[in-house]
């Protein structure tokens, strides 16, 4: 049933265990496709992300049990992501949609953080870019992703562009630590690391690209 399938997902997440096999099938992915260099192309590189990685662990839940938004509410910020050395960067995120909406930058509140008696709501995963070979510059595009058929809007919603604060300087994902962690000591879990945003400490999991880095979860 449904709970029995939300609890199972539950499991799988926070085992590390979705996280390792999302990363592999990215890996094979960017492999065998070129990364995109139009918008159209862009949209069509995410959906094939969704399509090869997270599509196979949700394919077995009934339909309707809103096993997305669970999923977004299991992650804090980055669901699956391709990052290159020269700074593109693509994949999915776990958001606030409805700050998002508003023009604000949120994650919002994970299942943990909220009591079992209150409904968490507004958090969901969006489809996001990074490309100044599309886009000409490096902001942080958000798309809307149907939850049904994986498709990918073709116009972001939001967009974000500023400093990395932790740094004091633009945001650049070939120098944030989980990709230098990918990089210099290969696959696995990052050590603890601030948002660049928010500035809220994380961990995720990562896998060396001959081009890039790959994280995950």
């Amino acid at each position: 049933g449904v709970a029995e399938s939300v609890h199972c997902l539950a499991a799988h997440v926070s085992s590390g265990e979705w996280a390792r096999y999302a990363a592999q099938a990215a890996l094979v992915l960017v492999d065998q496709h070129p990364l995109p260099t139009s918008k159209e192309e862009m949209k069509a590189f995410l959906e094939a992300l969704w399509h090869i990685a997270l599509d196979p662990l949700i394919s077995s839940l009934p339909h309707g049990s809103n096993v997305i938004e669970e999923l977004a509410q299991r992650i804090h910020s980055k669901v699956l992501n391709v990052a290159t050395t020269d700074g593109e960067y693509m994949g999915f995120y776990s958001m606030d949609i409805r700050a998002l909406e508003r023009g604000e930058y949120a994650y919002g509140k994970m299942r943990q953080d909220v009591p079992t008696s209150d409904v968490v709501s507004g958090k969901s995963i969006v489809a996001a870019a990074i490309s100044p070979r599309v886009y000409g510059d490096h902001g942080w595009r958000a798309f809307r992703l149907d939850p049904v058929t994986g498709d990918v809007s073709k116009m972001p919603f939001f967009t974000w562009q500023g400093d990395d604060e932790s740094t004091g300087k633009p945001y650049d994902c070939s120098m944030r630590p989980w990709f230098l962690h990918a990089l210099e000591k290969g696959e696995g879990f990052t050590e603890p690391y601030a948002d660049p945003v928010t500035g809220e400490g994380m961990t995720t999991y990562v896998a060396r690209w001959k081009k890039g880095a790959i994280n995950a979860g």
